[in-house]
């Protein structure tokens, strides 16, 4: 999970008022690559379940962080219910 964490790291340290459209197509593919991780698969849900705050501050970037968080809430009643 080297590869996952190093993601989450890059996430966290975008620096979003100085994006260009490089940046942008980065974010949307990553948040791609995070959302097909999660699809069906509740382990590694559970693993990412920390980038949660992390695409909550992207989301206003339209750049795949809620079809992401879509798929992570998906069938995990443990996020549902809080």
């Amino acid at each position: 999970m080297i590869l996952v964490e190093s993601i989450l790291q890059y996430l966290s340290n975008v620096d979003v008022p100085s994006m260009n459209v490089k940046i942008e197509n980065l974010l949307f593919s990553i948040y791609e690559f995070l959302t097909v991780m999660v699809w069906n698969n509740h382990e590694a849900k559970m693993e990412l379940l920390s980038a949660k705050q992390i695409a909550l501050g992207h989301v206003s970037l339209n750049c795949g962080a809620l079809e992401f968080l879509k798929e992570l809430y998906t069938n995990v009643k443990m996020l549902l219910l809080n």
